[in-house]
């Protein structure tokens, strides 16, 4: 299998009010070769079987460029039992969404809320907490896309801890929207581009 790595060099700014530890969050670029067997239910570094995707069923397999980013829990995200408090856990979704644009379409998401004046509010959201998460747990996201149409996408979110143990999922749809009016916008070609090559087939988890 290749693999790419790209480190995160400065805190990325969250739009939601502050910056990241420097270290906290490293993206890794996983593509996934063909095989004919079933992938694991997770591996850190990508070992073992691996399958590829068709991207808008136009015919030929790509492999899928999974996003994988790496935070730690820290002591403000856990409640009196000493568990990640579920709200922050969907904004700790958010932070990690936030850091897969440039990997996208080579932008940050200010620039693209700012500059380009595109944005992706939420429309739906479901998920399940399959795992506690403490204080001091490492969360490995695993990001796919599973759904991209003509204004509105799918996303995918799978957090693992540091054993392996799947922690939480959810499926999540946004949709793009003109930042001024706040009218949907068709995806633009470099941002659909970008996607397709996140884009997996969705699993039961």
């Amino acid at each position: 299998m290749l693999g790419l790595e790209w480190n995160v060099a400065a805190p990325p700014r969250f739009e939601h009010g502050f910056e990241a530890p420097q270290a906290s969050v490293i993206s890794k670029l996983h593509y996934r070769a063909a095989s004919p067997q079933s992938p694991p239910q997770y591996k850190r570094e990508g070992d073992g079987p691996c399958r590829s995707t068709r991207v808008h069923g136009r015919g030929v397999p790509r492999p899928t460029m999974v996003l994988e980013l790496e935070r730690t829990v820290e002591f403000s995200m856990v409640d009196l039992a000493n568990i990640a408090y579920y709200p922050r856990i969907f904004d700790l979704a958010h932070r990690f969404f936030e850091a897969t644009w440039p990997s996208i379409c080579g932008q940050t998401y200010p620039q693209v809320l700012y500059e380009r004046r595109i944005g992706f509010p939420v429309l739906n959201v479901d998920a399940t907490f399959h795992h506690p998460l403490r204080y001091g747990d490492t969360i490995t996201a695993r990001i796919t896309v599973p759904h991209i149409g003509t204004t509105s996408l799918a996303w995918r979110y799978l957090f693992y801890n540091q054993d392996g143990t799947l922690v939480w999922s959810s499926r999540q749809t946004t949709v793009c929207v003109d930042m001024d009016s706040m009218d949907k916008l068709p995806l633009p070609d470099d941002i659909r581009a970008g996607l397709e090559k996140h884009f997996e087939a969705e699993e039961e988890v």
